[in-house]
């Protein structure tokens, strides 16, 4: 989840940090290399406490991890120390932390496929550094109030064995402690729709991200919509009922609904509401979203009428260095909420800032009846006396693979 105010580091590659071999916990490295991990004190978060956020390192070239925390910190920066034999590596950081006194913020840093020699480290799309020190701001983002509880895009079987897809759904969830408004919020996906699929909009992502071909919005005024605290909105390609041939849902009563007739194979249920499709670019004729890993967001256009407006002119553009397929583009810091999903078995790479995910959320091989579900915080939901769920904008941790059940079944 987002809301951007402090920085945390993800760093998967931190020695020197209470080391910890989560693969090779009895192995030694031959003729090591001594790497240090950097985490400048963010200068929106001068007063947080960095030694016990969790760094994970992660060798691509060995198939391993190592895990420990900051060793060294001064006013101006943290560093941890890892030994390592020489590959690819990527490294997260992650935790939590009190600013101004008692306000609880998410800390995420992340760096991706950095190569590690002997003459030194060189970051993706950077230039080699001989001092063996990698440098990782972080990212400092507040819980969001509304977030994607469960995602469910894989599908699963009927009765006789065959492929059933059209039971997709995201579920929304008001964790906060005040009334929430879903009037005008945007829900979407990014490009690329794959995130095993190469894209040079990674290289923008910290500014700006590229929006799918579809693009929803709830409709109404600002007060017709509201979900109390605790309460969730599901948001479905087809709001009926898949459990006569299929081990699926219910969904006739589903809140919203994903509707477009090239997509919907012609169904509408007149009783539940349509999301309205705010820009409609037409890519692909089977599915509303990648059935297989596609990072999802929520969000809100602050001037909806002007970049309606405007859209073409300033806010369609091209992947950098291409000049095929343009996208709308929307700033990453209108993201409220996003969450990114990665394919088991499969060679991912990230497409959002550490701000808004610095982790994954693993989906299984399709048509399993699984989706992704966000883990319960047990210590403050017994505190709240309701179901609070954990939002540190790291979904490696706050989500988990599921089998797909009813919403008003949550245990």
């Amino acid at each position: 989840m987002k809301i951007v105010f402090k920085s945390i580091l993800l760093v998967a590659i931190v020695v020197g940090i209470t080391t910890i071999f989560s693969s090779c916990e009895d192995e030694e490295i031959e003729n090591p290399i001594l790497i240090t991990i950097e985490a400048p004190q963010p200068d929106s978060a001068p007063d947080l406490d960095l030694s016990e956020l969790s760094i994970v390192l992660e060798d691509k070239t060995q198939g391993t991890t190592q895990s420990g925390t900051f060793s060294k910190i001064d006013a101006t920066v943290a560093k941890a120390e890892f030994s390592v034999s020489p590959g690819t590596f990527s490294v997260t950081i992650s935790g939590s932390g009190i600013v101004l006194g008692d306000d609880e913020v998410n800390v995420n840093g992340v760096a991706e496929n950095f190569l590690v020699t002997r003459d030194g480290i060189t970051p993706a799309n950077g230039t080699t550094r001989d001092d063996m020190t990698l440098p990782i701001n972080l990212s400092v983002s507040a819980s969001s109030r509304i977030i994607i509880r469960q995602i469910y895009i894989s599908g699963c079987k009927t009765t006789d064995g065959a492929y059933y897809r059209s039971d997709m759904f995201i579920e929304l969830y008001n964790n906060g402690s005040n009334d929430y408004s879903l009037d005008s919020l945007c829900i979407g996906a990014i490009t690329p729709m794959n995130a095993h699929k190469a894209s040079s909009w990674r290289e923008i992502k910290e500014e700006k991200l590229a929006l799918a071909f579809h693009k929803w919005m709830i409709p109404g005024t600002g007060k017709d919509h509201v979900l109390k605290p605790g309460e969730a909105a599901v948001l479905t390609t087809h709001a009926m009922n898949h459990t006569g041939t299929t081990r699926s849902l219910d969904l006739t009563n589903a809140d919203f609904q994903f509707y477009t007739p090239r997509f919907s194979k012609g169904f509408l249920n007149p009783d539940r509401p349509v999301m309205t499709e705010i820009i409609d670019q037409p890519a692909g004729t089977t599915y509303v979203y990648s059935i297989h890993n596609p990072a999802f967001i929520i969000y809100r256009i602050p001037d909806f009428e002007a970049y309606i407006a405007n859209k073409d002119s300033e806010h369609l553009q091209y992947a950098p260095g291409t000049s095929k397929r343009p996208a709308y583009t929307i700033p990453s810091e209108w993201v409220i909420d996003g969450v990114e999903i990665f394919q088991e078995g499969r060679d991912n790479e990230k497409r959002f800032p550490a701000f808004i995910d610095t982790g994954y959320a693993l989906n299984r091989p399709s048509a399993n009846g699984n989706g992704v579900r966000r883990v319960l915080d047990t210590e403050k939901s017994n505190a709240a006396g309701r179901f609070i769920y954990q939002d540190t904008n790291n979904s490696t941790n706050d989500f988990e693979a599921a089998a797909c059940i009813p919403w008003e079944n949550y245990e």
